[in-house]
């Protein structure tokens, strides 16, 4: 079975949106984690915007347990 689960913020300052998300996910023998940053900003017209992000993701397998 496979547990996911993620947030995201995001709040205008004028004509600046900055952003925040992050995601887990969760199996039995393995857990993955992410996270992005991000900035919109508008150029100009409405209908122009430049946008730059950064994202990561850590993933690792966890060890199955031996039953004896």
């Amino acid at each position: 079975m496979r547990y996911e689960g993620d947030v995201s913020v995001a709040k205008a300052f004028g004509d600046q949106l900055p952003s925040l998300s992050y995601r887990i996910s969760v199996e039995p023998d393995y857990v993955s984690h992410s996270g992005h940053a991000g900035l919109t900003t508008r150029l100009g017209s409405p209908d122009t915007v430049a946008s730059v992000g950064y994202s990561l993701t850590y993933e690792f397998e966890q060890p199955t347990p031996m039953i004896t």
